[in-house]
């Protein structure tokens, strides 16, 4: 449910069209590892998965299949996930996420928000 049609179905309507509505929801995939990983290993496990993620053979099959990807490394990514999975009530995996360790930062979500710790 993107604002825009996906690339492998051009004609398919949109909510915006259909209905009017801004809401949009989409797919995504993160790794996360263990709580305590040793930065020397979360370097090179960011770095290997990153030279993945640029990989003509990841993009062509991640197309071929309809999906778009974006990076977003353990700060940007752990921003992503306080902004939406955080919001509770909001979105579709209100209660399905309670909490997620990214680096030395525990995200607990609630209903209202997202509240770190370290």
């Amino acid at each position: 449910m993107d604002a825009s049609p996906p690339a492998l179905y051009p004609s398919m309507p949109t909510l915006k069209k259909e209905l009017g509505s801004n809401w949009t929801m989409a797919a995504w995939r993160a790794i996360a590892a263990p709580k305590g990983l040793p930065p020397d290993i979360q370097a090179k496990l960011v770095a290997t998965l990153k030279k993945v993620h640029d990989s003509k053979e990841f993009r062509d099959f991640m197309a071929s299949r309809g999906f778009g990807v974006l990076w977003y490394g353990p700060d940007d990514g752990a921003k992503f996930i306080s902004a939406g999975v955080g919001k509770g009530r909001d979105n579709a995996w209100h209660g399905a996420i309670r909490s997620l360790t990214i680096g030395s930062t525990t995200y607990n979500f609630t209903a209202g928000g997202v509240l770190a710790t370290n």
